[in-house]
């Protein structure tokens, strides 16, 4: 029983560990979803070797029908034990989902190039007007504070 509840403990600990992961590379919905997809892997194994519990309409001594719901409570814990062991994203049944996630969601070299360049453009912008505004600041400072008076006096009277 305490590895039952020390299980689901860990599954929902790598939950919130993963969402929290994720969302911090990505949007909120993204991260849920990639989530949601790793805890959907870990409960659909889960559920393959369970199910063999489901039916048990062929037993007919309650025997056998105890003896096949323990053998999948059993196979259940073994599995979620391979999950914990692998500390789940280092899972065979995960690494494929984590996989398919970073190729939907690269970016092509391309579009970073783009980027890249644009950035420099701006760049070149911001020194070209950061030397326009040093430029003007050195003309104010050279006129000193009499004749800027002056100038301001002159704009108040027009």
């Amino acid at each position: 029983m305490s590895h039952s509840h020390a299980h689901w403990t860990q599954f929902q600990t790598m939950l919130d560990d993963f969402f929290s992961e994720f969302s911090t590379s990505g949007s909120a919905a993204e991260a849920w979803r990639l989530t949601g997809m790793i805890g959907k892997t870990v409960l659909e194994s889960l559920h393959l070797v369970r199910c063999i519990a489901a039916d048990l309409s062929d037993l007919h001594t309650p025997v056998k029908r105890a003896a096949r719901i323990l053998w999948a409570t059993l196979q259940a814990h073994r599995v979620m034990g391979e999950f914990v062991t692998a500390e789940f994203r280092n899972d065979p049944r995960v690494a494929p989902i984590v996989v398919l996630h970073l190729l939907e969601n690269r970016v092509s070299k391309t579009e970073v190039e783009v980027l890249t360049a644009r950035l420099k453009a701006q760049d070149a912008l911001m020194a070209k007007l950061r030397k326009d505004l040093d430029a003007v600041t050195s003309k104010v400072a050279a006129r000193g504070p009499a004749k800027r008076k002056k100038a301001g006096e002159e704009d108040d009277d027009a």
